[in-house]
């Protein structure tokens, strides 16, 4: 509600200070000062601009119960349940009319949320109303601000309007200007054009006469819609220097002898309006029904060019049109098996699909029957996968890990281990040399008893000799910058000066994603250096999809990273995570409709497998990982 408050109160974009054009303020249907900035000019969708309010304060545009737009106080304004704000979707909620009766929100047939009152006022004082007006005539009325008015349709439904006051000086009918009654211009009370004439002895505005739409009022004769007798439909035209109501042009006949002398089979209409074709019939073209087409699916009139289309064989199996040679005829589908005999007769190695989902290849089984078999394991040092013996992890046999290399044409996989510097193959004295320690800490060979081991080296603690913890650069224990802060000592009871990890600190983009972000755009956080650093862009930012390893965050990047759960979203939207990442933030996405049947399995993050990924988004669920969950 705070948003709303604050977003009508500062009103929407629109005029602030309008320029009235003339002394005299509009008015809507009922025949109350219209706000201009309320006005279908300016407000046409009636938004909650700012406005005018008649006593010279400002407030916000809305839409009453009769359809008006117009300026309402802003607290109530705020406070109704059907401005778009707070009603977007224009649900039935419960909502009080100006007249103070009780209603529901309903969308108009202009699409304009309003509320429509749902219980009747016990009294019917309305002279404009159903009850006392079902015919809407012209009687009098009080406008909604108090002035005099008159009852008059608007739209099919019966208002009370602002009377008109003529002006006897500007009456085109009065005796000022039209003293004989001559048959001029005037405005009727419907708002339409009319003509003075005589009512008795008094000259009123009343409805036009028809005039000949060929006669005076069309001095140039242009082709205008006229009737002739019987009712028939014409235009005018001139004809021997008059301008006459002739018949429609009559289109040429397409099966004719000038049009069609050839008889083609142009398309015609029967005299019926049914659509035809032309034919030949005994030497005469002429329209002719068109008959029913063959309805074999692989015959001439369905399938001229044959192509694949199902068809049904004559044992009711399907089939499916090929040219034999002879003629497009249904043959028997072939069967869609990739180790199967129709479309791998020599049992090559093609790929296909197991039981389970996973990738396979075809392969002879003991019976010498083409089955689909799981792939041979490949070799990561061979000639088809690496080609140039790149240093690339492989298999030693024994379970453990290696690294292919070159033994002069060979590639092999060799131990990937490197020597020991300590050890006694390259180091049998314990000289002082460099190493890395087992958790991979720089450190020196140093002699323990008869043993020598790589000893990590005691780095230089800037924080342990700062008597008074000045706020010195200082590395922390998991190598992240910091700066030299008091902790307390629980041991001691005292203080110590350590080294705190900055908050900038990083060892991957991951690790800014909960700073705030100091730009006013949207990009991502980058670890450069151990240091968080905000990037600004809209490549990454913008393609719909939120991935916090990639340091898009919530604030970083709210277009992408718009939501935590499924409740955050639009209807027939849902929360979709990263893949392989299950947690938030997410991106809000529309649900599909349809997915492909393709397989392609993959691990929903419910842990239950789906065939591919979008028959899982089709149930709001992300996806964990390609294949099947583990078991």
């Amino acid at each position: 509600l705070l948003i709303v408050v604050s977003v009508l109160g500062l009103g929407c974009s629109g005029p602030s200070e309008p320029t009235l054009n003339n002394d005299t303020e509009p008015t809507n249907d009922n025949g109350a000062v219209e706000s201009r900035e309320c006005g279908e000019i300016l407000n046409p969708t009636c938004q909650s601009n700012n406005c005018k309010l008649p006593s010279g304060g400002y407030g916000l545009c809305h839409l009453d119960s009769k359809l008006n737009c117009v300026c309402g106080d802003k607290d109530e304004v705020t406070d109704d349940p059907c401005i778009s704000i707070n009603n977007p979707q224009c649900e039935a909620k419960d909502c009080t009319t100006e007249d103070g009766l009780g209603g529901k929100c309903s969308k108009h047939d202009s699409g304009l949320c309003y509320c429509n009152p749902s219980e009747e006022d016990p009294v019917d004082r309305d002279p404009c109303g159903e009850k006392l007006n079902p015919e809407c005539k012209a009687e009098n009325c009080k406008t909604s601000s108090g002035e005099e008015g008159i009852c008059k349709l608007d739209d099919e439904k019966c208002i009370c309007d602002k009377k008109e006051i003529v002006d006897p000086d500007k009456d085109p009918c009065g005796e000022t200007l039209n003293e004989s009654c001559e048959p001029s211009e005037c405005d009727l009370e419907s708002g339409e054009k009319g003509v003075c004439q005589l009512d008795g002895d008094e000259c009123v505005c009343g409805e036009a006469p028809m005039e000949d739409p060929c006669g005076a009022i069309n001095q140039t004769c242009e082709p205008n819609e006229c009737t002739l007798e019987g009712n028939r439909p014409g235009n005018c035209e001139l004809v021997d220097q008059e301008c006459t109501c002739v018949a429609h042009f009559i289109p040429p006949d397409p099966c004719g002898a000038d049009e069609n002398p050839e008889c083609t089979a142009e398309e015609c209409t029967l005299p019926g309006g049914e659509a035809g074709k032309c034919q030949d019939v005994e030497g005469n073209c002429t329209c002719q029904k068109v008959s029913d087409p063959d309805p074999n699916p692989c015959g001439a009139d369905l399938n001229p060019s044959c192509d694949e289309r199902e068809c049904e064989l004559d044992d009711g199996t399907e089939g499916v049109c090929q040219n034999d040679g002879s003629g497009c005829q249904c043959v028997k589908k072939p069967d869609p098996n990739p180790c199967g005999a129709d479309l791998n007769p020599s049992c090559d190695d093609r790929e296909c699909e197991l039981d389970d989902g996973t990738k396979g290849v075809c392969k002879l089984d003991g019976g010498n029957s083409c089955v689909c078999g799981e792939k041979p394991p490949q070799n990561p040092c061979g000639l088809k996968l690496n080609p140039l013996c790149d240093e690339r992890a492989c298999d030693l046999g024994d379970g453990t890990q290696g690294v292919c290399q070159r033994s002069g044409k060979n590639c092999f996989c060799a131990d990937a281990t490197p020597p020991d510097p300590c050890g006694s193959e390259l180091n049998p004295t314990c000289d002082d040399r460099g190493c890395t320690t087992v958790d991979n800490r720089p450190g020196t060979c140093k002699k323990l008893g008869r043993l020598c081991f790589c000893i990590a080296a005691e780095p230089a603690d800037p924080c342990s000799s700062n008597l008074q913890c000045t706020s010195a650069a200082c590395t922390t224990s998991d190598g992240l910058k910091g700066n030299c802060g008091w902790v307390f000592d629980l041991g001691g009871g005292g203080r110590l000066c350590v080294c705190k990890q900055a908050p900038d600190s990083c060892h991957e983009n991951i690790d800014c994603v909960d700073l705030t972000w100091p730009e006013s755009c949207s990009g991502h956080w980058e670890c450069q250096s151990g240091t968080c650093k905000a990037t600004c862009e809209n490549t990454s930012c913008g393609d719909e999809s939120c991935i916090p390893e990639d340091g898009e965050s919530k604030l970083s990047c709210p277009s992408d990273c718009n939501c935590s759960t499924d409740q955050d979203c639009a209807s027939g939207s849902f929360c979709r995570f990263a893949f392989g990442r299950c947690e938030e933030p997410g991106t809000c996405s529309i649900i599909p409709t349809f997915c492909n049947p393709k397989i392609n399995r993959v691990c929903g993050c419910n842990n239950r497998n789906y065939t591919n990924s979008c028959l899982a988004e089709q149930e709001g669920v992300s996806v964990r990982a390609n294949g099947v969950c583990p078991q």
